[in-house]
């Protein structure tokens, strides 16, 4: 539990650990923590931080807020998330639900489309996608987030490295994803120039 000022309020917020030491710890290694905590995902945070100390929820936030790093990073301390796998199995449609997708938008059609979208842009051959499909706010969360840190898109297509926080002011449920920077180093990174080829669709 960490105490902040979150848009202006003082509240606390249920916050992890991420233990290079613990066996249990699924990213559990100090490359891993020295990754994940590089100010490179910073402007990602869920939360993002001001210089006065408080927080802000950020727009295009997709990882959960840092918020402590011991010297050694053998610790940080983080924005407690909840695994994907430990909510409903339609707990991803309802979370992407809009006008355009009234029943929302599974995992698979989600990367099918961003996959799509990024050999779109290396072959000759054009793959027919959904564009709205790719221009819903998730999609775009996920390729601005790709396109700036330098992680392909495709590392996020598995599923286990999703969760959910719900936000403690407006109580929204944002699909986050909670295990990123340890892949950064040996993930192929194919999206590099997606944008460029392909910049309205993300206007």
């Amino acid at each position: 539990m960490k105490e902040i000022i979150l848009d202006g309020k003082l509240i606390q917020v249920m916050t992890q650990t991420i233990d290079s030491l613990s066996e249990e710890s699924i990213e559990g290694n100090i490359e891993g923590n020295i990754e994940k905590s590089k100010d490179i995902y910073s402007p990602y945070y869920i939360f993002l931080k001001n210089e006065d100390g408080s927080y802000n929820t950020n727009p295009i936030g997709i990882i959960p807020t840092i918020f402590e790093v011991n010297d050694d990073f053998t610790e940080i301390e983080l924005l407690q998330i909840t695994p994907l796998s430990e909510m409903p199995n339609t707990a991803f449609n309802e979370l992407t639900i809009s006008q355009d997708y009234p029943n929302g938008i599974s995992f698979n059609e989600l990367f099918d489309n961003i996959k799509i979208f990024c050999r779109n842009s290396y072959q000759w051959i054009i793959e027919p996608l959904d564009e709205k499909i790719l221009t819903s706010p998730l999609s775009i969360k996920i390729l601005e987030f790709s396109l700036h840190t330098g992680l392909s898109p495709d590392f996020a297509s598995n599923i286990d490295f999703w969760g959910v926080m719900t936000h403690p002011l407006t109580h929204e449920q944002i699909l986050v994803i909670n295990q990123w920077g340890f892949y950064r180093n040996y993930v192929l990174n194919f999206f590099n120039g997606s944008l460029s080829i392909n910049q309205g669709l993300l206007v």
